[in-house]
């Protein structure tokens, strides 16, 4: 994604569960970065579900969604994987 980030595009990562369907703690927040490469992407934790439901569809992961710089839901698990597809 670093492809997009002159564009202003901003990844972030939000683990829910940990393996054990609790609440990840914050090592393992470090832990997930460390292990998928996301060192410039910051990864936050939603284990008590409070923005998840807001943004689930299909309620299987990986959930994508695409929020504009204005804050406007671009997209949700409507299967787009590139950035690049919202700028013009």
């Amino acid at each position: 994604m670093a492809t997009y980030e002159s564009d202003g595009f901003q990844s972030i990562e939000i683990l829910i569960e940990n393996n054990y369907g609790s609440a990840p703690s914050q090592a393992e927040l470090g832990q997930w970065a460390n292990t998928a490469g996301l060192q410039t992407v910051p990864v936050l934790n939603d284990g008590s579900y409070t923005n998840w439901v807001q943004y689930e569809k299909d309620f299987y992961i990986p959930t994508t969604v695409f929020i504009g710089p204005d804050m406007t839901v671009l997209s949700v698990d409507e299967g787009i994987s590139n950035p690049g597809y919202f700028i013009p």
